[in-house]
């Protein structure tokens, strides 16, 4: 009887596992899994062997998977001891559409069931895009990388993404902490919509709550941001310290129109907010240093500026403006006011003109309309106090 059973196990394992039969019989067991929706289609080879899928859909409450071209060659016997490798695994193409499902309460992150973990080496996605909640659509030609994953952790090392747009190298490691944790490096150039392209390198590491960012711009500006991100999966904000090396605001205004400055902002920055506090350095200011401090509020590409003082402690100058910036195609639309004491031009060298105090308006798009009201003397200009109104496209 023994003997028979064992006969009959084994029957029915060889159905199961080299036959398309038993390949359609695993598949049917999915409608079972109650987390999700599993649809798979055009499915071909033996659980055993090399597979092949035309189309996997998942649909979860959180997230849908649509991929097409599926194929792989698992190692099944790894899996009765609990480790599943999937050779020469491929996807001609995904969309993964993140959902919106408002506020959830937090729980435990599980990536696989306990006894299960999973190997993919040099796994390849083609035509690989993402839909975030915002409706925002990322999108690269190749996703390749050696995937290893458990119940507590998913490792990429090494990822490479390529597209004509770019190419970005790196790593990425998550954990199932609460709340998520990741770190990892990556480092490449990208075109951006605006046709421009970004070459550029970042380091994470922490938790979603607070996660360690350091990220450097080199192309098309010299830029560098060393900090925390905080509550990245609420109310995200970032905190730290924004380094330039001589930025005059270009590619994004021409070159020329404002100072080239080099220094270091401390950031506070919400989605909708902004604060700054930093010290700043530029031919144009001559030996002195420029304090800055100044808050703001932006929403759909406008930046409220609630309050901005810039001053130089050694001469005594001090300029503070408020108002609004609108970030338009080619250069802000401006609407500040503002006013000004102990005030020289140029900053630097023998004075052309001094004013005592003052008071002025920028507005519109470039070039950007004047207005002056001041007190003011200079070596050829007698005290007097006058108005003044025109048009500016430089610094």
């Amino acid at each position: 009887l023994a003997v028979l059973a064992v006969g009959v196990f084994a029957f029915l394992m060889q159905r199961l596992l080299y036959t398309q039969q038993g390949l359609e019989f695993a598949l049917a067991q999915l409608k079972h899994v109650q987390t999700a929706r599993i649809e798979v289609r055009g499915a071909r080879g033996v659980i055993a062997g090399a597979l092949n899928f035309d189309r996997v859909v998942v649909d979860h409450a959180a997230v849908r998977v649509e991929a097409d071209d599926v194929s792989g060659t698992p190692a099944f016997f790894g899996l009765l001891s609990g480790r599943l490798t999937v050779g020469n695994a491929s996807v001609g193409r995904v969309e993964v559409l993140i959902k919106d499902r408002g506020p959830q309460p937090e729980t435990q992150i599980h990536f696989l069931p306990a006894w299960l973990s999973i190997m993919a080496p040099d796994a390849v996605v083609r035509r690989a895009g993402v839909t975030l909640k915002t409706g925002q659509r990322l999108h690269a030609e190749s996703v390749r990388g050696d995937l290893r994953m458990t119940r507590w952790r998913i490792d990429v090392d090494p990822v490479v993404v390529e597209d004509p747009a770019g190419r970005v190298t790196g790593n990425v490691y998550l954990r199932g902490t609460l709340p998520l944790g990741l770190r990892g490096e990556v480092s490449g150039r990208w075109r951006l919509p605006d046709e421009r392209t970004y070459r550029f390198s970042a380091r994470v590491k922490g938790k979603l709550d607070r996660l360690g960012i350091d990220a450097s711009l080199t192309e098309p500006a010299r830029l560098a941001f060393s900090g925390t991100g905080l509550d990245l999966n609420h109310e995200a904000r970032a905190v730290g310290t924004l380094r330039a090396v001589e930025f005059d605001g270009s590619p994004w205004i021409p070159a020329g129109r404002l100072p080239l400055v080099s220094g270091s902002l401390s950031v506070d920055a919400r989605l909708d907010a902004i604060g700054v506090s930093g010290t700043l350095t530029s031919p144009m200011f001559g030996p002195e240093q420029l304090r800055v401090r100044g808050s703001g509020k932006y929403a759909e590409s406008v930046l409220d500026v609630v309050s901005l003082r810039a001053w130089m402690p050694r001469s005594g100058l001090a300029v503070s403006t408020a108002g609004t910036v609108r970030f338009a195609e080619h250069a802000p639309v401006l609407d500040l006011k503002g006013d000004w004491t102990r005030f020289r031009w140029p900053l630097a060298g023998d004075a052309f003109v001094e004013s005592v105090s003052g008071k002025y308006s920028l507005g519109g798009a470039l070039p950007y309309a004047f207005e002056l009201t001041a007190q003011a003397v200079g070596p050829q200009i007698p005290a007097a106090r006058f108005n003044a109104a025109g048009s500016t496209d430089r610094q």
